[in-house]
């Protein structure tokens, strides 16, 4: 059934499926999803606090997407696209395209997020998230998702990604355009 599949991730052989319905715990505690998708996990593992953690769903913390949500800049940063079911079918969504400004998402009224793929990468693959928090409100000001492809130290597909900056999840083209290509050293790093 749908909702049994909402609650789980499957590792394919081109694709991780991701299930709307898991929460951000079972995301953090998946050590399959730290093998293959680390930018998630470590973006859920920012998320709140161990009660929020243990009962928000991904599906229901991207539909209303908050700029100071963690997770948008992850799943954009790891090229995700995300499934939803209406009556006619299922529509794809890039993640781009999907996290829209003002709190809005890209899904209809008679659409219900179901799941988010992400590609499967080969080879060495490099993936990070890091956020810095308002101390008062412990909310996310700024976070950095990166998901990097390597081949003999030289960067050769870059995917980076901010929340908090501005008033939705965005891409980083500037970034992404200096690190693809570039070689991997501690001036390009820092």
């Amino acid at each position: 059934s749908y909702i049994d599949s909402m609650q789980k991730i499957h590792y394919g052989s081109d694709k991780i499926d991701i299930g709307a319905g898991l929460t951000y715990s079972d995301l953090i505690d998946s050590n399959s999803l730290y093998e293959n998708v680390q930018v998630m996990a470590e973006a859920a593992a920012e998320t709140g606090d161990q009660q929020v953690r243990n009962r928000a769903t991904l599906g229901g913390n991207i539909i209303s997407p908050d700029h100071v949500s963690d997770l948008p800049a992850a799943i954009i940063a790891a090229d995700g696209v995300l499934i939803a079911k209406n009556p006619d079918g299922k529509r794809r969504i890039r993640a781009d395209d999907f996290f829209q400004p003002k709190h809005e998402a890209n899904l209809s009224e008679n659409e219900l997020l179901i799941r988010i793929e992400i590609p499967s990468l080969n080879g060495t693959v490099g993936e990070s998230y890091i956020s810095k928090h308002s101390p008062g409100s412990r909310y996310t000001t700024v976070g950095v998702a990166s998901r990097l492809q390597i081949d003999n130290d030289q960067v050769t597909d870059a995917n980076v990604a901010a929340n908090g900056v501005v008033n939705h999840g965005v891409r980083l083209e500037s970034v992404e355009a200096v690190l693809s290509g570039a070689a991997l050293s501690s001036e390009i790093i820092n």
